[in-house]
């Protein structure tokens, strides 16, 4: 059990390392793929390759998007922050004047 605690630590961290070096658009585009694959699957192959689709590419790729959303949403709070306190200190800067 320990053993699959780590492997599976290893992979979120392995990700959350790559979507941290990634733009928004192309962690928005690999989700986009796999979920189009995973129709096409649906549709054109037996169900055996779905299941085997669905546990090896889906499972690590929403692993992946969930490392991207926190990266992104971090840095949506960072960037908004710094949003307001720029309005504040315009605000301070247009009474001392």
């Amino acid at each position: 059990m320990y053993q699959l605690s780590a492997v599976m630590a290893w992979c979120y961290n392995w990700c959350l390392t790559r979507a941290e070096s990634m733009p928004r658009w192309q962690g928005y585009v690999i989700e986009i793929l796999a979920a189009l694959g995973f129709i096409a699957v649906a549709i054109l192959a037996p169900n055996w390759v779905l299941l085997t689709y669905w546990v090896i590419v889906c499972g690590p790729v929403s692993v992946f998007g969930a490392a991207h959303h926190s990266v992104w949403k971090k840095r949506d709070e960072i960037w908004r922050d710094q949003q307001n306190q720029l309005q504040k200190t315009k605000k301070l800067i247009g009474r001392s004047k």
